[in-house]
């Protein structure tokens, strides 16, 4: 039965948009699909993005510190002078510090779609919008496009 054949080899997935987390943003015309959640309420946290070779692009403040949903993280496309950076991916790191000074731990995800399923030794990866690869168990859920993070 070819939809049998077609759930057992995760062809399925194409097209779909899958949530991970992730370390990297993938700045394009269209956003990022980056959003973070923060596992007790923050009094400041703060982006750091860096491009490929680990250098400071641009540091993000004030961001919500509110551990009650998803954030959605909007970024304009800048690095610290104000100059425009090129669409590439970046990689994206948090940190929030609570009331009494305590870091707050910060855990990042993206949402992008999966373009191509890819077979080796037995197991399913998805390659995904980014040229992110992603092993079937990193998939934390499917989200339909018009389900999207609150933003700040």
């Amino acid at each position: 039965d070819i939809a049998l054949l077609t759930g057992v080899s995760g062809t399925n997935m194409i097209g779909q948009s899958v949530v991970f987390g992730s370390n990297l943003l993938d700045h394009t015309e269209t956003g990022n699909g980056t959003f973070y959640q923060l596992t007790a309420d923050a009094v400041e946290v703060t982006a750091y993005i860096t491009d490929v070779d680990g250098n400071e692009v641009r540091t993000v403040t004030g961001l919500s510190g509110d551990s009650t949903k998803e954030i959605d993280f909007e970024w304009d496309g800048l690095d610290d002078n104000g100059q425009p950076v090129d669409y590439a991916e970046y990689g994206i790191r948090f940190e929030a510090t609570d009331a009494d000074g305590n870091s707050v731990p910060v855990y990042v995800y993206r949402t992008a779609e999966v373009e191509e399923v890819l077979f080796e030794g037995g197991a399913i990866f998805y390659a995904v919008s980014g040229d992110e690869i992603l092993t079937s168990d990193a998939v934390l859920a499917l989200r339909p496009e018009e389900t999207t993070p609150e933003a700040f």
